[in-house]
């Protein structure tokens, strides 16, 4: 085929599958990212009906945020063991579950754990697509395009759910921040199986590495807890105080583990990285202070 000729139908049909494929992988990190925020502008309403006190409010936020946080890792190992579409499903499923879950949630309680489900949806969705960018585009200019509209969606996601939660709310009560995301990732749970070509067979060699997943899950589990309940218990409180102590050790914990496995979840190597260091304390500071200012 000359330079000049047209592209074979074929070809035609490949772009447009990736684009699409693409375009359903950045629409699952917008709902993903939108629901870190979604709840913010409905916080006032949902603590007057189920009861919540001005100091545990905040953990509406903090229950997603910790296990989105807590099991990413584990997400991560299980996208590359089980395989990026698996991983992608089972989390989309998770989600809507906890979305469902908390649009009926009759109590704090129930809010709480429906929150927590749907941060462990979100912790394998988020490096489940990661991967899938990865395998579908090619290193190199095209692979970057990629990860610039992937980054971008769950950018657009964070603000995007506060405008959104808004509107919601006010038009349809509080429980409307969750239902929303229901037919969101249905939508988008149907398209995956279109769009995704079936795994390949599972890697031979490699482990989950529970202990080192466990172990940093349950220690920055407990660190925030004592973080979000210090103020109503008292610093110096004994729950407050074991917490951060048996969080401390738990992170002294999974770093001992991670030296010593064979497969780690976060090889030791990886932090002697300068620009990996030099990337994640300015991720730190970012959502230090900016997510924190959404909030209040």
């Amino acid at each position: 085929m000359s330079p000049t000729a047209a592209p074979s139908p074929r070809d035609r049909l490949g772009g447009s599958r990736q684009g699409a494929t693409l375009g359903l992988l950045a629409f699952a990190m917008l709902i993903v990212s939108l629901d870190q925020y979604i709840v913010v502008v409905a916080l006032p309403e949902i603590g007057g009906e189920l009861g919540y006190s001005a100091q545990t409010l905040q953990s509406v936020i903090s229950a997603y945020a910790v296990a989105s946080a807590g099991f990413l890792l584990l997400g991560g190992r299980a996208a590359d063991l089980l395989g990026p579409r698996r991983v992608f499903v089972s989390g989309l499923v998770l989600y809507a579950g906890g979305s469902l879950a908390g649009g009926l949630a009759p109590a704090p309680e129930v809010l709480l754990a429906a929150r927590a489900v749907q941060g462990l949806g979100g912790a394998l969705v988020f490096p489940a697509t990661l991967a899938l960018v990865n395998t579908t585009f090619p290193e190199g200019r095209e692979r970057n395009r990629a990860l610039a509209v992937w980054g971008g969606a769950g950018a657009a996601g964070l603000v995007i759910g506060v405008l959104l939660g808004g509107v919601l709310t006010q038009a349809f009560g509080w429980e409307a921040v969750f239902f929303v995301n229901v037919p969101l990732a249905g939508l988008t749970l149907v398209l995956a199986f279109a769009l995704i070509p079936a795994d390949r067979e599972r890697e031979k060699g490699r482990r989950f590495d529970l202990p080192g997943a466990v172990s940093a899950t349950l220690g920055v589990t407990l660190l925030i807890f004592a973080l979000v309940q210090g103020p109503r218990l008292g610093w110096g409180s004994p729950g407050i105080l074991a917490s951060v102590v048996a969080g401390l050790l738990l992170v002294v914990a999974f770093a001992v583990i991670e030296r010593r496995s064979r497969d780690p979840l976060v090889p030791p190597r990886l932090l002697a990285n300068r620009n990996l260091a030099t990337a994640t304390a300015i991720a730190f500071l970012f959502w230090a202070t900016f997510g924190s200012v959404l909030y209040f």
